[in-house]
């Protein structure tokens, strides 16, 4: 028996439902045992959300008001040499980040000129390859809903990013340098309960030392649920500088860049089969031949059998920004 006390003016769901799907888990480090409440087969993860039980409320849900949350920042910088004799740099920023749920299921995020200092630091890795490595998005304006934005693809072929915004390479030293966003737009999250959208628009300001153009990133995501529990989504992802081509090096950067492209993400009812098909396409105004990806995924998963099959191909060319 637990007693459990459930912050419900954080959450978002609609008045007056009588029930709810829940499940709850519990790890035993020192027996290294697990318990949850509604039964989950061996082979699935202890958050799988095929498993889960009706929960009946006493009394139908209420809501506790609007679900809105400001987060204004104000921060300044002072720093000298010295040992050299040199001036002191000074300098301040002030932004702020508004959330609102729409809907229940819709949530709209604002965020202006942010710094994201409140964000937990990378774990330190080594590369020993010559791939760059994808760190996972911890800056919270992008956390709710992100699977509509980066879950297109393989984990080779993810056609956008998020942590790329911000962070810009400067050609001439093929260095990554930090780029400031004075403004940034997210929409994402149900319209009803079978199509889910999410629309992201952010501007990048230019870096005028390292010549490099203020660009805009946009995506746009529709996610259709299709049977019991498997969906179709699609997608256009556009980065674009509104910059005369004459104040930078158009041989070093695209003045446009877009990809395009549809996932089909299979789940079973029971969650023993799932698995993925896509195709992706990649242009900008140099158009390219092969510049596409494509691939499945495909796994079957019960207690005493697993079979797992996965196959991509990706164009010489395919280089989505």
């Amino acid at each position: 028996m637990a007693e459990i006390a459930i912050p419900l003016n954080s959450l978002r769901f609609n008045e007056g439902q009588k029930f709810w799907n829940l499940n709850f888990y519990r790890v035993d480090s020192e027996s290294a045992e697990r318990s949850t409440w509604a039964p989950i087969q061996r082979n699935f993860s202890l958050y799988n959300l095929a498993s889960s039980r009706v929960a009946e409320w006493e009394q139908p849900t209420k809501r506790s008001g609007k679900n809105l949350s400001f987060i204004p920042f104000v921060s300044g910088n002072y720093d000298q040499n010295f040992a050299e004799g040199l001036e002191a740099n000074t300098g301040m920023s002030a932004g702020f980040d508004v959330k609102y749920g729409i809907t229940p299921g819709l949530n709209l995020d604002l965020t202006v000129n942010p710094d994201f200092s409140q964000v937990e630091v990378d774990q330190q890795v080594t590369n020993l390859d010559r791939f760059e490595i994808f760190f996972p998005e911890r800056r919270q304006f992008f956390l709710e809903n992100a699977d509509l934005f980066s879950d297109y693809g393989l984990r080779d072929t993810r056609p956008f990013f998020s942590r790329r915004i911000g962070v810009s390479r400067d050609e001439n030293t093929g260095q990554n340098i930090q780029s400031r966003i004075p403004l940034g737009l997210r929409l994402s999250g149900k319209v009803n309960d079978n199509l889910r959208v999410g629309v992201l628009s952010m501007q990048v300001a230019d870096n005028q030392t390292a010549q490099l153009p203020s660009y805009n990133y946009s995506m746009i995501s529709l996610q259709q649920k299709v049977f019991s529990r498997s969906n179709i989504s699609a997608f256009l992802v556009n980065k674009q500088t509104f910059e005369d081509p004459k104040e930078y090096s158009d041989s070093l950067y695209n003045e446009w860049d877009r990809t395009f492209g549809f996932d089909y993400n299979l789940a079973s009812a029971d969650n023993k089969i799932t698995g993925k098909f896509f195709y992706h396409q990649n242009i900008n105004q140099v158009k390219v031949d092969s510049a596409f990806a494509t691939g499945m995924e495909f796994l079957y998963s019960v207690p005493e059998w697993e079979f797992n099959m996965r196959a991509q191909m990706v164009g010489a060319n395919y280089a989505p920004k």
